[in-house]
């Protein structure tokens, strides 16, 4: 319990029995009644939340920053690597061997293409497959074959089913993108280990200032810094600012190369592979797209939260090739209900996946619905204060459901305008190959939200004002006392959210894993997000893994 609240201003001190007194002894009440420390949270009925082990002694008073949310909270922002932390962890030092071979810095994040290089090998197997092992088969000898136990039987399989085998060679060559993410990527996590906090790039402090121009002034910037300026110089500071610039842009090229390479592969799939494979084979192809798409929304995920106007409409267009445009507002919706019983993307204790994926499709389409039209009605408020009329006049309504109506049909059209594109260009195995890829990505995305925050609930603060709640009113006697306000919640913590600070699926994910963090300073940028430490609720294993465990209810 809070046992007394300083009051700090730089009025005089109020007399005794005056009524500024009163006031403070009233807030002092009040405040006595919250509770200091908000409830943990709910454990997952399986997983255990097990807090970081501290980097530090024990013995130390003053903990790292590096895994320290207080010390984050009193110390200024540093923007220097950390070099306290341990050296990574893994099995007989491959951790120490990743690191070597992808220092810390904007190369290791172009590993985020190699699922996108794992759904072209399936586009390659749902195609191809069956003739590769038929040539592989015939540069055998056949004495070797003929040595083997199941040879005969083998053949005379195929002999039966030809068109079977090779349909069904062909179809698990496209699920090739599955078994990287699933199987390969998990057991590299558990090979490679944990991301200590000295992998952290030297810190950008975020976006440079719009107003630094383009490319060629910012080499211009760097051109100038000749030895011969003085630190202080103009000179030196343009030079500062086009190497923050630079630091800064070269860690959004992976998310570009990702939406480019995205792009790629849609019209590659739709075009080539839609119209030839065989329907099963397309599917298993679109489906190992759409896992990539889990990848894809992790660079979307970057940009929405971007300050820059152009990265923010590439985000709209990446999402609006999974025909879901609207996540965009959604999201932003869910950083401020974040572990409350109304935000869909928080899956409730108890709740399996099938039951949270319904609840938060629909939940994140009211959410986005609610935001587009709280933004056309702002502007008509707007537009009727500066006319001198009335802002909350029926009028300004209608404008708000007017803008909303017109924001939902483009996230309709985006989708639609794409299927008609794939039916021109591969008919109906086209628009199945498009929607199939969208609806897998779909899935993706919200089996990561069902991950990050399962069971995770902020807990209710008592209201705290006057004449509310049992606190003591200073009206007069008799008179009728006012409704209890809505219920106030805890700040959010990085306890509400589920942390796995893995290796390989940081690199791949733009360290998504550091959710906690991101959810604390959402803008920002991935390059800069923190293992908070043992302030946060952390999974056993990396989010790829959770995933194959969410699909069970059991488990």
């Amino acid at each position: 319990m809070m046992q007394a609240m300083r009051v700090t201003s730089g009025r005089p001190p109020s007399q005794p029995g005056s009524t500024a007194q009163k006031g403070a002894e009233r807030r002092v009440l009040v405040a006595a009644r919250l509770p200091s420390t908000r409830p943990g949270p709910r454990p997952h009925p399986t997983l255990t939340c097990r807090a970081a082990r501290p980097r530090g002694r024990a013995s130390d008073p003053s903990p790292s920053t590096n895994n320290s949310m207080a010390a984050t909270a009193t110390a200024p922002e540093s923007h220097q690597a950390t070099t306290t932390a341990a050296a990574p962890d893994g099995f007989l030092g491959m951790g120490r061997l990743f690191v070597s071979a992808f220092p810390g810095g904007p190369l290791r994040f172009y590993l985020a293409l190699v699922p996108g290089a794992g759904a072209g090998l399936g586009f390659w197997g749902a195609l191809h497959a069956a003739d590769a092992v038929h040539a592989a088969l015939a540069a055998i000898p056949p004495s070797w074959l003929a040595a083997l136990p199941a040879s005969p039987r083998i053949a005379d399989l195929y002999a039966a089913h030809p068109a079977l085998i090779d349909g069904g060679l062909d179809t698990a060559a496209g699920l090739a993108n599955l078994f990287l993410l699933f199987i390969l990527l998990p057991a590299a996590d558990a090979l490679l280990g944990r991301e200590p906090e000295a992998e952290l790039p030297a810190r950008t402090a975020g976006p440079p200032p719009a107003k630094a121009g383009g490319l060629l002034r910012r080499v211009g910037a760097l051109a100038a810094a000749a030895p011969g300026h003085p630190p202080g110089s103009a000179a030196a500071a343009r030079a500062a600012e086009a190497a923050a610039r630079a630091s800064f842009d070269a860690y959004r090229l992976p998310l570009w190369a990702v939406a480019a390479s995205h792009g790629a592969l849609l019209v590659s799939g739709i075009a080539w592979v839609a119209p030839a494979a065989n329907p099963a084979a397309a599917l298993a192809a679109a489906t190992g797209l759409g896992a990539w798409g889990g990848i894809v929304f992790s660079a979307a995920h970057e940009m929405v939260h971007s300050h820059s106007p152009g990265e923010r409409r590439l985000a709209r267009a990446l999402l609006s090739t999974f025909g879901y445009t609207h996540w965009a507002d959604g999201h932003l919706a869910h950083h401020v209900n974040v572990g409350l019983h109304h935000d869909p993307a928080t899956a409730r204790l108890g709740e399996s996946l099938f039951e949270f994926l319904p609840r938060c499709v629909a939940g994140n389409v009211r959410d986005a619905v609610a935001a587009a039209e709280g933004r056309a009605r702002g502007v008509a408020r707007r537009a009727a204060i500066a006319a001198g009329e009335d802002p909350n006049s029926a009028a300004v309504a209608a404008a708000g459901a007017r803008g909303a109506a017109t924001t939902a049909a483009g996230w309709v059209a985006a989708p639609a305008a794409y299927s008609i594109m794939a039916a021109a260009v591969a008919g109906p195995a086209g628009v199945a190959f498009f929607l199939a890829q969208a609806a897998v990505g779909v899935y993706m995305l919200h089996t990561v939200d069902y991950v990050e925050h399962y069971g995770l609930v902020r807990g209710e603060l008592l209201a705290g004002r006057e004449g509310q709640e049992g606190v003591p009113s200073a009206a007069r006697p008799g008179s009728t006392p006012s409704p209890p306000p809505p219920p106030r919640h805890a700040r959010v913590s990085p306890a509400d959210s589920w942390n796995a600070n893995f290796m390989a699926t940081n690199a791949l994910t733009f360290r998504l894993q550091r959710h906690s963090d991101h959810h604390a300073h959402a803008e920002r940028p991935y390059q800069d997000l923190r293992d908070v430490g043992a302030s946060a609720s952390y999974l056993p294993a990396s989010y790829p893994a959770m995933m194959i465990l969410a699909q069970s209810p059991r488990l």
